[in-house]
């Protein structure tokens, strides 16, 4: 019997052909040891979210390179606070209610910092933990009842048992119902690494901490999600972590290197002087008195010989690499982490700065107002209906982000007037991306005109009466020249 021809189709896609398609995707001796399984966001989570939070939280504590990385995005992401402004029909006076609330420590539980600095903290928790927290609560003790109470992601019972509720399922501590949706939240009563608070039983051991599922409406979880369906956050430097502990173990080394070269001592061998007995004299004691510049006196027939330690020639571009490579893994400029600007021009400087400012620009929607902020003012509204019996339907809100220093403020200024002149964007949009309340900014240039053309004040900022350059508008020198 004739071998079987295979066909054009049957070449291309034979076994061997397909293994080719996708080198990346090979089973070859390079590639063997590459262990990743098909796991979903949250099997992943459930068995490494505590080690990476906690180690997470140790480089914070102890590497400064973790600790400035948290802070440039958190200052990036809130800065001096993400503002909300109200528009509509009795906007003005939710407007009073929001500052008065926002601006004052009586919106935190603990009274500590008001809704902006519950805002930075909200940021460098999502960043360091990967989530965190917030509970809405409710207090008659205050001119407004609403508060927010932040709480570490260590107070969601990972293991809690299944819910008695039909048909309800948990994953990571999270309820949800039998079409995914999150109903609850399983909360410890207290922190679960707060001995203080835990206490020990008769027997020495430690108490259980009792849970209690609180209802989504009460909370407000922050965190990324990177994949669908994730339901957990983690921590930012995930990435970063070995690096940044190989880092700080290089350092150490280093710095120990150069502690033993500034110990560098110089020995004399005395040939001439006898000892009855070589076994009488302690090698240790001479080595204990080792100290930077000494010369020892040593007896005769005794040497001593020191390795040669490796050179530090590599060390700046050792340490860039690795340095550049953590702040890739967060997202933000080397220059932004380190504060080295040796190496930086305008152009450079710029293009890292816009294209960290694009990460900037989705955490702040995505993480921070879509999943915080957001929630925050809409319980809001609801809380202000029910005390003033008012019906707020009409009224939207805008968030208003945190002003960003520019790089050269001359050329970057007369660029947005080139574009606001052109028509490519709006002035009022222009003074909310400097961070600023184009009513409020418009409203003062208003109030300041009028005062200028009252008292008969021509200043040279006033482009109603004078060009860019100084010069008087021709309009008004022709009604000059008519007086």
């Amino acid at each position: 019997m004739a071998k079987k021809e295979k066909t054009f189709f049957g070449k291309l896609f034979s076994k061997k052909k397909i293994e080719r398609k996708y080198q990346a995707a090979s089973k070859s001796r390079r590639l063997s040891s590459w262990f990743a399984p098909s796991t979903s966001a949250n099997t992943e989570i459930f068995s490494s979210l505590e080690i990476l939070r906690n180690r997470a939280r140790d480089l914070r504590r102890n590497n400064p390179l973790a600790a400035k990385g948290i802070m440039v995005i958190s200052s990036n992401v809130v800065g001096g606070g993400i503002k909300t402004k109200f528009d509509g029909a009795g906007a003005e006076k939710i407007q009073e209610a929001w500052n008065k609330w926002a601006e004052s420590t009586d919106c935190d539980f603990n009274e500590q910092l008001n809704f902006y600095g519950l805002q930075k903290t909200v940021m460098e928790g999502v960043v360091e933990s990967g989530e965190i927290l917030a509970r809405k609560r409710v207090s008659r003790d205050f001119d407004f009842p609403m508060q927010v109470q932040l709480l570490e992601s260590d107070f969601i019972a990972q293991e809690v048992a299944a819910p008695d509720r039909e048909g309800n399922f948990i994953n990571n501590g999270i309820e949800f119902d039998k079409d995914g949706r999150v109903q609850s939240y399983h909360i410890y009563e207290t922190h679960p690494g707060d001995w203080s608070t835990i206490g020990f039983g008769k027997n020495g051991l430690m108490k259980g901490i009792s849970t209690n599922s609180i209802s989504k409406d009460e909370i407000y979880h922050t965190f990324r999600p990177d994949r669908p369906g994730q339901v957990r956050g983690i921590t930012w430097l995930a990435p970063s972590i070995i690096r940044l502990r190989d880092v700080d173990e290089f350092l150490d080394a280093t710095i120990m290197k150069q502690k033993v070269a500034a110990c560098f001592a110089g020995f004399v061998v005395n040939q001439n002087v006898e000892v009855d007995d070589l076994n009488d004299f302690d090698d240790t004691d001479v080595m204990e008195r080792i100290e930077p510049g000494v010369i020892e006196s040593l007896p005769a027939g005794k040497d001593i010989k020191f390795a040669n330690p490796p050179s530090m020639e590599d060390f700046k571009e050792f340490n860039s690499v690795m340095v550049h490579s953590i702040a890739s893994g967060l997202g933000i400029t080397y220059e932004s982490i380190t504060g080295d600007l040796s190496e930086v021009n305008f152009s450079s400087g710029r293009m890292g700065w816009i294209e960290m400012g694009r990460n900037i620009d989705s955490w702040r929607q995505h993480v921070m107002i879509n999943m915080f902020i957001e929630r925050v003012v809409k319980d809001f509204i609801k809380t202000y209906e029910l005390t003033n019996n008012a019906n707020l339907r009409n009224i939207s809100w805008r968030h208003i982000s945190p002003r960003r220093e520019m790089i050269d403020p001359s050329k970057e200024i007369n660029g947005i007037l080139k574009s606001v002149r052109a028509g490519f964007t709006s002035l009022s949009e222009e003074i909310t991306a400097m961070g600023r309340d184009p009513d409020k900014i418009l409203a003062q240039i208003e109030k300041d005109n009028k005062i200028l053309d009252d008292k008969k004040i021509i200043l040279d900022s006033d482009p109603r009466n004078v060009t860019f350059a100084g010069i008087l508008q021709a309009e008004n020198e022709v009604s000059n020249e008519d007086n």
